[in-house]
């Protein structure tokens, strides 16, 4: 029973075909595995978009509050500066008021003196609670 040409060829072309389904099948599984390969890949960049932009509104918010900071140091430096030239005015002044003081019209320095003083204690009094404040936050 020889095998005929005919037989030997269906053979030969259903091996081929058992071949092709087989690398079909692995084809299959590589294009299945890159798929969840990819769908992971999008998922971890989506996780690192989420963290940025949390960092970026920490970032933002810290920004923020620094220059709200700066903003209470230049005010309080402000008032510092302020306080200081009101106390040298009235230092000053009370330069004067002794240098005049000679004169017999004058009203008693003392009526002068201790409003300026008293001003002059308020001033610095406002001056620590200010800087103690910014200290304290």
């Amino acid at each position: 029973m020889g095998h005929s040409p005919i037989r030997i060829e269906l053979t030969r072309l259903e091996n081929e075909v058992r071949d092709k389904d087989r690398e079909l099948g692995e084809a299959h599984g590589e294009i299945k595995s890159l798929k969840y390969s990819e769908r992971l890949k999008e998922k971890a960049v989506e996780e690192l978009n989420d963290e940025l932009k949390k960092v970026d509104e920490k970032l933002k918010k810290s920004e923020a509050l620094l220059e709200n900071k700066n903003l209470e140091i230049k005010k309080a430096y402000d008032e510092k500066k302020a306080a200081l030239a009101a106390q040298f005015a009235a230092e000053a002044t009370l330069r004067r008021v002794h240098a005049a003081q000679k004169d017999d019209e004058m009203p008693p320095i003392e009526a002068i003196i201790t409003p300026l003083e008293a001003e002059l204690k308020l001033s610095r009094l406002e001056v620590h609670v200010d800087f103690g404040i910014l200290r304290g936050s």
